[in-house]
């Protein structure tokens, strides 16, 4: 017997859908339920609006009361959308999960565009926000998966990205460091990576990475010292990095004439 996977979406058709702006101290919600029929033209539709604050305490009061209103119009449960912030909607989204809800995600660009289509408005309002991704998902279906991952993968994804961010950070440096020795030190001929190996670590260690300081000792006790700290130092290593300092030496010399 061959058994097989396949992933459905789940029917949201008799959810009650709340759409959510989220902002950093305060979350925008909308939702529409049918009202009374009028004709068979017309149908009025109860929207309801409002605000509350991102703080878990009130995120779990409100979804409490909403679940209330949905049973009582006999609705199976609440489906939660909002935007992807990768931070302010963590409480709103693990909360709805927490209590069995269903929950998705808007494409950002997608409300954005759809702003402009409907209001011909570029501007950023929380306002009107959560009425788009409502329009977004409940009328037109353009919903992106919620996943929900294990804490384990969580730990490893917040590792890595603490990873590219250090990494980052120490490129950042080496780039500062080279840009300040070439003002220091113009004539200075070597990659930036020379200053990361035994040599250039010796370099920085004795002579401050300081073409005046280099001349000043005189080409033998340089080359005595460089050996010493840095055996492996090639001959010719030392010639360039003294030739280096040397002019620029020279240069400064020059302009003190």
């Amino acid at each position: 017997m061959r058994m097989t996977h396949r992933i459905e979406k789940i029917n949201t058709k008799y959810y009650l859908t709340i759409a959510f702006d989220i902002g950093k101290e305060n979350l925008n919600y909308y939702y529409e339920i049918p009202g009374k029929i009028q004709s068979k033209e017309r149908t009025v539709i109860d929207c309801f609006e409002g605000e509350i604050k991102n703080t878990c305490r009130v995120i779990d009061k409100t979804i409490t009361n909403m679940e209330v209103f949905a049973k009582e119009r006999e609705y199976s449960g609440l489906h939660i959308v909002c935007e992807p912030t990768g931070a302010y909607d963590r409480k709103l989204m693990r909360a709805a999960r927490k209590r069995g809800h269903t929950t998705a995600y808007v494409s950002g660009e997608a409300v954005s565009k759809m702003k402009v289509v409907e209001n011909n408005d570029t501007g950023k309002t929380d306002i009107k926000d959560p009425r788009e991704i409502y329009m977004l998902s409940k009328k037109m279906g353009k919903e992106l998966i919620y996943r929900e991952l294990k804490d384990e993968y969580l730990l490893l994804r917040e590792c890595n990205r603490m990873y590219d961010v250090e990494d980052s950070a120490q490129t950042s440096v080496k780039c500062q460091i080279h840009n300040l020795l070439q003002r220091l030190f113009c004539d200075y001929s070597f990659k930036k990576d020379f200053l990361y190996i035994k040599s250039g670590k010796v370099l920085v260690e004795q002579f401050y990475a300081s073409p005046y300081r280099i001349v000043r000792f005189g080409y033998e006790r340089f080359c005595n010292i460089m050996k010493k700290y840095a055996p492996r130092i090639r001959k010719d290593t030392l010639a360039r990095l003294w030739d280096n300092a040397q002019f620029q030496y020279y240069i400064k010399w020059m302009r003190s004439m």
